[in-house]
């Protein structure tokens, strides 16, 4: 029988008056559906059969006594209980105890034991029998006494105790609640042992004790159990963990915990990482590539992509940034000692003219900018500045610069004395310094005492070896070689030969040189510029091809000396193009300083210091004008010189090899090449595109991982490894975009002012209408509608406007053009003078609208619509003759 609640009802007991409501605590219950049990429970509460026919008939716990119970809340009733607690000392019936085990004694003597300290006296009556029974009831056993005066008990009689309760009964027995019903010369034929004598034995008291005590252990448990669980609930939250974490983690680990709590509750694509997350990665992905795909597996890490999006939104503008030389050096601190040894590359790239008004940044791009200045001229050139590994793999694009032409020796000096100041600053160890023979690198050379005898300066005290670009002298050495004689010894090369070789091998089906083409033997203005062309003439397969001609007598014996110098050239340049790919050609291996390598190149030092380079046309040596035989002898003791400096740091010199094809700017020119496929394979960018370039290549180049840079792979070691100061807020790896001065909003809603021309005189007033007409489509009244019709008469000035109206509906005489009074016309043309006067000033520095618009602010002008915009008419007229000014410079 399950307790209900949820609606009041009444306990059946009349005398009761128990109403069970939400907030009591008793227990109302429901009779039996078991019939025989069912009528027992009537027959105790003293109700009628019909009583079950109501509607909610409920009897309250009041009436069960407390083992009639299955647990302490009183709310769960024994299968077998029955209700015995009634008011009033109600009478109640018997029920049959033929099931019970009924024990009769009987003792001579007048006191009988009933396991208590307390012994009963019966009376000695002679008419009353000195016998008493014992009623079995459970495991306890009940003694049941003969009241004094009555008469004997038959023993036909059947006493029955009804389970779960404390009294017994006959036919006509008395329920006993006092001593004085206990004496009554009452005619019952039984009685039980009253209560109250029983209370306190030992055993009871005993056992209430043990029963107070483990209440009192459980309330204290379930007391605690709660305080611990509270305590739990608050000690279970993001801010405990991440403070025990600051307590037992290393920074490194903390960063990687504190983001993956951050990205847990986030889906994938919307997790964000901090400035310290991102740079943490970045350090992981240089020390060990391995690694970092590994807990990018397990781990919410940023992605490369990422990382990369991140720092290209950093602006590269013209100049040494130093920003991006702090990436630099955070880069190279995972490097191990040799990869820090490079060359710096320097180069320019021919630029198609183009200004460019940046309104995010209030600034033209596109003018004369070098490191000490910027004019107002615009750049004809791009200065482009990188560095190379030379014992490791690597590249890095460092800074450029906008020349109008091509850069001076001045600006040049104090752009390549910074840059390599600067690299030596972040711990590069810059060895050699690589050019082209282009006229300002030549100036730049000479001054700074650059010769064959010195090929190197000096930078703070360190020596750094100038180099002249193996790829550009072997160009200008055969574009020399095709157009004028070269005597050697008294014998002369001449081109010729190798034409007549051509003429003849060409025809064969199995060819003794078969990449040589026409292009080779007449090259064109683009094929003078292709390096490959020049090293196929100067082969060994050409070479080899006209000694066999030579031998079998098609060639005549004076060709020799061609031969020579052509086999010359082709073991010179292996020297300067070895790599680590194995090769047959001994002169194509690294360089080891070997006596073979040392011996030709002393041979090619005593040949360039004797030839002579002679004119085809008059016959006259022009040797002074050949600055490829000053390359070459500045270059092959260069390398000597480079050998010895890079031997001496090296930690084991007699294993040390140099690959010298990394001694060279094929890095510079193939950036180049990437700069020009970024704008549709486009020969010459414009500055803005090469500076969106620059910045792209250079985030690319940066995040490209260098294979034998660093070595650890084992995840400890990185972890280890990470300075805690590399990922404090402080370091620089992910600054924060620079301030870009005052920012004044030139936005205007409209481009279309870029297909018009600035008047000269008559188209004055046209133009004039137009900005009046866009000045409507912001604030447009009756009043500004009438004073931009005022003009009505048609005059010279006005004839540019006359022909260019419709006619319309009206039919007058400028159609729906805007004509507007004099004074507006007077005002922009004295916006026109002060913009004239002022923007070559302003155009070469940072905010050109922004200082314009103080001064174009005070010219008076008074519209007689108090709601003009004057505002939004110079930004127009700035942004109007801003970019007309910067198409015509």
């Amino acid at each position: 029988m399950s307790r209900k609640s949820g609606y009041s009802f009444k306990c059946i007991i009349k005398s009761c008056g128990e109403m069970k409501t939400q907030k009591d605590s008793i227990s109302f219950f429901s009779f039996p559906k078991d019939p025989a049990r069912c009528e027992i429970w009537l027959e105790r509460c003293q109700l009628p059969a019909d009583t079950l026919s109501q509607k909610n008939v409920k009897l309250c716990g009041k009436h069960f006594e407390k083992i009639m119970f299955l647990n302490f809340l009183e709310n769960r009733l024994k299968p077998d209980a029955i209700p015995t607690l009634f008011p009033d000392n109600c009478d109640v019936s018997t029920t049959d105890l033929s099931s019970e085990k009924v024990r009769t004694c009987t003792s001579s003597s007048n006191t009988v034991s009933c396991d208590s300290n307390t012994p009963l006296n019966i009376s000695d009556d002679p008419g009353s029998s000195k016998s008493c029974t014992t009623v079995a009831y459970g495991n306890n056993e009940i003694l049941a006494l003969p009241l004094p005066g009555s008469p004997v008990v038959p023993d036909s009689i059947d006493y029955a105790i009804s389970p779960g309760t404390s009294s017994f009964s006959s036919e006509k027995s008395t329920y006993l609640d006092s001593p004085s019903d206990f004496t009554s010369s009452s005619s019952s034929k039984g009685c039980q042992t009253l209560k109250s004598w029983s209370e306190k034995t030992p055993r009871k008291v005993l056992l209430r004790q043990q029963l107070k005590i483990e209440k009192e252990a459980r309330l204290k448990a379930e007391n605690t159990i709660l305080a611990l669980s509270n305590q739990l609930s608050e000690f279970n939250t993001v801010e405990n963990l991440l403070s025990l974490c600051e307590q037992h983690l290393s920074p490194a680990v903390l960063t990687i915990v504190k983001s993956n709590l951050m990205c847990k509750t986030r889906n994938p694509h919307g997790y964000r990482y901090t400035n310290d997350m991102k740079q943490l990665v970045l350090t992981i992905y240089f020390l060990g590539p391995s690694v970092y795909r590994f807990l990018k597996s397990i781990l919410s890490l940023p992605s490369v992509r990422t990382l990369r999006r991140v720092t290209s939104k950093y602006e590269l503008i013209p100049g040494l940034n130093d920003f991006l030389f702090d990436f630099v050096k955070f880069k190279i601190s995972t490097f191990k000692t040799e990869a820090l040894d490079c060359i710096l590359c320097a180069d320019e790239m021919s630029l198609k003219t183009h200004l460019y008004n940046s309104l995010p940044k209030d600034e033209i791009i596109g003018f004369h900018q070098t490191n000490l200045t910027k004019t107002y001229e615009a750049a004809k050139y791009a200065l482009a500045l990188m560095i190379r590994g030379i014992n490791v793999t690597w590249k890095q694009p460092v800074a450029y610069f906008f020349v109008s032409e091509s850069c001076r020796s001045l600006d040049l000096s104090d752009i390549i004395m910074s840059t390599i100041k600067k690299l030596l600053k972040i711990s590069l160890n810059v060895k050699a310094f690589v050019t082209d023979q282009g006229s300002n690198f030549v100036s730049f050379s000479k001054s700074v005492y650059v010769s064959p005898q010195r090929p190197y300066f000096t930078v703070d005290g360190k020596e750094i070896v100038y180099l002249f670009d193996p790829p550009h002298l072997l160009k200008s050495t055969r574009n020399m070689f095709f157009k004028h004689n070269f005597s050697i010894d008294d014998e002369l090369t001449d081109n010729k030969y190798i034409i007549q070789f051509y003429n003849v091998d060409s025809k064969l089906n199995l060819r003794l040189a078969p990449k040589l083409t026409h292009a080779h033997i007449n090259p064109g203005p683009f094929e003078k510029m292709r390096v490959y062309l020049a090293a196929q003439v100067f082969s060994q397969s050409v070479a080899a091809g006209m000694n066999t001609h030579l031998e079998l007598g098609k060639l005549p014996l004076e060709a020799k000396c061609t031969i020579n110098f052509i086999d010359k050239m082709d073991k010179l340049f292996d020297i300067f193009n070895s790599c680590k790919v194995p090769n047959s050609k001994s002169y194509r291996r690294p360089f080891k300083n070997t006596s073979m390598q040392i011996e030709h190149l002393s041979m090619m030092l005593s040949f360039f210091k004797k030839i002579k380079v002679i004119s085809k046309v008059n016959g006259t040596d022009v040797t002074s004008r050949m600055n490829f035989i000053n390359g070459w002898l500045i270059s092959i003791n260069g390398l000597l010189k480079l050998w010895i400096l890079l031997n001496e740091s090296t930690r084991h010199p007699s294993d040390y090899v140099l690959f010298t094809n990394r001694l060279n700017q094929d890095c510079l020119e193939n950036l180049f090449g990437m700069f020009r496929n970024k704008n549709g394979n486009n020969r010459n960018p414009t500055p803005v595109q090469f500076y969106i370039a620059f910045q792209n290549l250079f985030c690319l180049n940066y995040f490209q991982h260098l294979p034998n840079a660093n070595c650890i792979k084992d995840i400890n070691d990185i972890l280890c490894h990470i300075n805690p100061q590399e990922v404090g807020p402080t370091n620089v790896v992910l600054p924060e975009p620079s301030s870009r001065g005052t920012y004044f909003n030139f936005q205007i809603g409209t481009v279309d002012y870029r297909h018009l021309n600035l008047p000269e005189k008559n188209a004055l007033h046209y133009v004039c209408g137009y900005l009046y007409s866009k000045c409507l489509s912001q604030h447009s009244c009756d009043l500004c509608i009438e004073y931009g019709r005022s003009q009505t008469n048609l005059d010279q000035a006005f004839l540019l406007c006359y022909f260019k109206a419709y006619t319309n509906t009206a039919q007058t005489t400028y159609g729906n053009l805007q004509m507007p009074e004099n004074d507006f016309y007077e005002y922009i043309y004295e916006l026109e003078n002060i913009f004239i006067e002022r923007f070559p000033m302003f155009a070469i520095a940072k905010g050109v609208a922004y200082k314009l618009n103080e001064f174009l602010c005070n010219v008076p002008f008074k519209h007689p619509c108090p709601n003009f915009d004057y505002v939004y008419l110079i930004k127009l007229f700035v942004r109007k003759l801003s970019h007309q000014d910067r198409e015509n410079i």
